[in-house]
C-alpha cells in the first residue's frame, strides 16, 4: 500500500517541470502587476543654499530647483511636492571647487523611491571688499550753446563686496547711462538721481551703500570764460586721492580748471584728485586690476574748504592712469649701521 508521503510525491513529482513554469509564470505575473501599478511622478524641488564659512562667499550658480522623479504606487502619489526640500551638504568647504552632496528632506513615503542627482560642483572663493568711483556715462543734448562743464557726484566712490577674483578685476561702479537734455538758457545746473548700473555676477553693494548716486551737472554758457571779469583759468596735476601702497603714478595727467571768484587764487589753494582704484598683490607683486586704468573722473578738491570759489569745468572730465612699482632704494651705509648698532 502507498503511504500518504509517497502519493504527495507522486503527485509533486508528476509533471513537475510544466508545475514549475507554471509557478514561474504565476511569479512574473504577480510582479508584472504590481509594477505596471506604479507610476513616475516628476517635481522640481528646491534647493536650499548651503552654508558657507564665514571668510567664503559662492562664486558659481546654484540652481534653484533640482528635479526629482518619485516612483511607486499611484495611490502613494498623492502628495505635496512643496512639502520637500534639497540640502547641500559638505563637511569642509574651501575656496576653489567644492563637491556638495544632495539630499531629500523629508524622506519620500513608504514604498516610493526618489531618484535625483546625488551631487553638484559649487566654487567658493575668499569674500573681499573694496572702495571703487564712480563713473557715469553722461549724453548731453542741448538746443542752446551751452556746453556740459563741471559734473559731480555724491558719493564720488562705493564699496562693493563679493568674490576676491571678481572684486580685483573690478575698476569702477557704474551709474545707468545719464541722458542731459537742456532746452533754455536759463538752465545752468542739471540734477538727477542715477540708479547704480547692474553689478557683476555675485558682487553687491556693501552694507550702507546707496542704490542712487546724485548727479549735479554745471552748464557752461559762452560768455563764461577767463576772458570776462571773476572767471580764472588753472592748470593743475592729477594726483590720487587715497594711499597705493608700493606703487605711484606714473607720468600724472594735467587737467584745466576754470572757476569763478572774486579775486584771484594762490597756488596750491586747488588741487585735482582721482580716485585710484589699484592695489599691489601681495602674494604676486601684480598691479590689481590693471596698470592702466581708463576714463576715471577728476576731482577739484578746495584745500581752504571755503565757499568763495565756483567751480565751472574742467578739461579734461576724465583722466587715464597708469601705474608702476615704487622702486625701494638700497638702504646706505650709515642706515646700515644704525640697524646693526640697534641690533647689538
Amino acid at each position: 500500500m502507498i503511504s500518504k508521503a509517497q502519493s504527495l510525491a507522486v503527485i509533486i513529482t508528476n509533471n513537475w517541470k510544466a508545475k514549475i513554469g507554471a509557478l514561474i509564470v504565476a511569479v512574473i505575473f504577480f510582479y508584472y502587476v504590481q509594477y505596471t501599478r506604479n507610476v513616475t511622478r516628476v517635481v522640481y524641488v528646491r534647493v536650499d543654499p548651503p552654508s558657507v564659512p564665514e571668510m567664503l562667499i559662492v562664486n558659481s550658480r546654484i540652481p534653484s530647483f533640482t528635479k526629482v522623479e518619485f516612483f511607486g504606487p499611484q495611490e502613494a502619489m498623492d502628495f505635496n511636492p512643496s512639502n520637500f526640500k534639497i540640502i547641500l551638504e559638505n563637511p569642509g568647504p574651501g575656496p576653489g571647487e567644492n563637491r556638495y552632496r544632495l539630499d531629500l528632506l523629508p524622506k519620500p513615503p513608504d514604498g516610493i523611491e526618489a531618484h535625483y542627482n546625488d551631487g553638484i560642483t559649487i566654487t567658493l572663493d575668499r569674500i573681499s571688499e573694496r572702495k571703487l568711483p564712480v563713473v557715469a556715462d553722461l549724453q548731453y543734448n542741448s538746443s542752446t550753446d551751452r556746453k556740459l562743464g563741471l559734473v559731480t557726484f555724491s558719493p564720488e566712490t562705493i564699496r562693493v563686496v563679493g568674490p576676491a577674483s571678481i572684486i580685483s578685476s573690478m575698476d569702477r561702479v557704474s551709474l545707468n547711462p545719464i541722458k542731459v537734455s537742456v532746452a533754455g538758457n536759463d538752465v545752468t545746473v542739471y540734477s538727477s538721481r542715477v540708479l547704480v548700473a547692474t553689478l557683476p555676477e555675485f558682487v553687491k553693494l556693501a552694507n550702507d551703500q546707496p542704490y542712487e548716486v546724485d548727479v549735479l551737472a554745471r552748464l557752461v554758457s559762452p560768455l563764461e570764460n577767463p576772458d570776462q571779469s571773476g572767471y580764472y583759468s588753472r592748470e593743475l596735476q592729477v594726483s590720487c586721492d587715497n594711499a597705493i601702497p608700493g606703487l605711484k603714478l606714473d607720468e600724472p595727467s594735467s587737467v584745466t580748471v576754470l572757476f569763478r571768484s572774486a579775486n584771484q587764487i594762490t597756488d596750491g589753494r586747488l588741487s585735482a584728485k582721482v580716485f585710484c582704484p589699484v592695489y599691489l598683490d601681495a602674494n604676486t607683486r601684480n598691479i590689481l586690476p590693471s596698470f592702466r586704468i581708463s576714463a576715471i573722473p577728476v576731482n577739484i578738491r578746495d584745500n581752504l574748504m571755503q565757499s568763495d570759489i565756483e567751480i565751472v569745468s574742467i578739461e579734461p572730465s576724465n583722466v587715464n592712469l597708469q601705474f608702476s612699482l615704487v622702486k625701494m632704494r638700497p638702504p646706505t651705509q650709515v642706515q646700515k649701521g644704525m640697524e646693526e648698532h640697534l641690533i647689538r
